[in-house]
């Protein structure tokens, strides 16, 4: 449902964006619209009863060409009640299925342990997915593997070492 909200907010913002500046721009805006309209310094944050529940940045959010998906620069998303927040240099955003791709460095942080891999996907859904190697580290443990996948519990898929100290 979070998840869910916050796909709306950011489509909705990056559509009015890209709706005001064709209105501003008239005919002539051909060249602007091309290039795909932005927002700089974009931050969403979910409040309930003055609490803040979850929130996302990002530097900026390019709207493509075609209007189906926007690129993302330095997202950071952090929900509260949890202690969880994830940090990436980018991402994709697609307007029609709801996925977020974040890439370039992904660190999710909770108070016991560090997650770090190359890429992943928030679904639709909820859930968490990537492919790639995958590290976490708490207090006394470190797991790598190749792939992930977290919902309501996580699991890497394989190749799995431990290390308990």
């Amino acid at each position: 449902m979070k998840k869910a909200l916050l796909a709306a907010l950011v489509s909705a913002l990056i559509l009015f964006t890209a709706l005001a500046l064709k209105k501003q721009t008239g005919s002539g805006g051909a060249a602007a619209l091309a290039e795909g309209p932005s927002i700089e310094g974009l931050k969403i944050v979910n409040r309930e009863k003055g609490r803040p529940l979850w929130s996302f940045t990002a530097t900026k959010a390019a709207l493509s060409e075609n209007g189906r998906t926007a690129r993302l620069d330095k997202v950071r998303v952090k929900f509260a009640e949890r202690n969880i927040e994830v940090e990436a240099g980018g991402g994709l955003y697609g307007m029609e299925d709801k996925d977020l791709s974040l890439e370039g460095g992904i660190t999710a942080k909770t108070e016991n342990y560090t997650i770090t891999t190359d890429s992943v996907r928030l679904l639709k859904g909820g859930e968490l997915v990537t492919d790639d190697r995958v590290v976490m580290e708490g207090k006394g443990v470190r797991v790598e593997g190749q792939g992930f996948r977290a919902k309501d519990s996580a699991w890497v898929l394989k190749n799995v070492t431990a290390l308990l100290d």
